[in-house]
């Protein structure tokens, strides 16, 4: 008895990247869904630079949902992020913009609140 075989197909996301916003310090997870057969690679970009894991960055893919995780963000980690899968047939892309707030703005929203409550 054969086993059919998926048909191939290119890359394709059927949920693209979000813009995010996070404060200084925290976590960001940028997560998206694609398909294509066979399993297409996946590579991350942020600015048109490769991403490469590290201790602050982790990637992950289980069942066509791709995952970059951020850790202990800084304001210079705000940017483009690129997500690009690929395989012999094609290749797909998804971005999203992070910015990352950095201390000095909530150290001033917290310096307006006291004036304002104190007037």
């Amino acid at each position: 008895m054969q086993v059919p075989r998926p048909a191939a197909s290119a890359p394709q996301f059927s949920h693209q990247l979000d813009n995010q916003t996070v404060d200084e310090g925290s976590t960001a997870t940028l997560e998206c869904q694609v398909s294509g057969q066979p399993e297409p690679a996946v590579r991350w970009y942020k600015e048109g630079r490769p991403i490469n894991a590290s201790q602050r960055v982790e990637m992950r893919k289980l069942d066509g949902r791709v995952r970059l995780i951020l850790y202990g963000l800084k304001e210079h980690d705000s940017g483009r992020y690129t997500c690009i899968a690929q395989n012999h047939l094609g290749e797909s892309s998804t971005s999203a913009n992070l910015i990352v707030n950095g201390q000095i703005i909530i150290i001033i929203i917290i310096i307006i609140i006291m004036i304002h409550t104190s007037c």
